[in-house]
């Protein structure tokens, strides 16, 4: 079932994601897609009860996914402010002694 393959890609794009593995994130993240993109084709006919709940729990996977690529992104983004502000005195921040 095209389903569980995707919660299965999910999983793996989220362990990517915590393990900040920038080649896997991309490696999982095409895999999703390509997934997603096959799901697409199928008739609504198999919208069964079973086929809801599969869509519940990959929609959860979803978010949490989404949520480790925000934190991500502010993670990276903190990192190349701070490389930005190597040389001068951070507004917020250690004082130099």
């Amino acid at each position: 079932m095209p389903i569980l393959s995707i919660q299965t890609a999910q999983e793996r794009l989220i362990a990517a994601l915590d393990a900040g593995d920038a080649q896997d994130i991309m490696t999982a993240t095409g895999e999703l897609s390509t997934l997603i993109d096959e799901l697409r084709d199928l008739p609504a006919i198999y919208a069964d009860n079973d086929t809801r709940e599969a869509f519940e729990r990959i929609d959860k996977l979803s978010h949490a996914a989404a949520l480790r690529l925000r934190m991500l992104t502010d993670h990276t983004r903190q990192k190349l402010e701070l490389l930005g502000h190597e040389d001068r005195r951070l507004r917020y921040g250690p004082r130099a002694a």
